[in-house]
């Protein structure tokens, strides 16, 4: 899978600036992908500075090693998960409004009475 992201800016600095937040925007699910090696080379001096040539990333191995995240985040990041996806599920359930009542008015709205 490709996907391309183009950002534009009034100089170079600008762009990277504006590179930076659209990749901490961007989201793929599902899939392994280089966004935090790009996130990184958006934060690279030597990058910055476009002090660039075909061994850059050679002599920058460092942005290809992922940093361990930690289990504490982790255990904290899948509790508010569930949390949210908790929360999200209770609060669309409103006792007041149950399929059984939304069928009834439809019906009763319908000309027919039939939907």
């Amino acid at each position: 899978m490709l996907s391309k992201l183009i950002v534009w800016g009034k100089d170079r600095s600008d762009a990277i600036k504006r590179m930076a937040r659209a990749l901490d925007e961007y989201i793929v699910l599902g899939l392994k992908t280089n966004l935090g090696f790009l996130n990184r080379l958006m934060e690279e001096k030597d990058f910055i500075s476009g002090k660039l040539d075909t061994g850059f990333i050679d002599k920058h191995k460092k942005l290809l090693k992922t940093p361990k995240t930690s289990l504490e985040i982790s255990s904290l990041a899948g509790v508010i998960t569930l949390h949210a996806a908790a929360d999200s599920q209770t609060s669309q359930r409103d006792p007041r409004f149950t399929p059984w009542k939304y069928i009834a008015r439809r019906s009763s709205v319908s000309r027919n009475s039939m939907f």
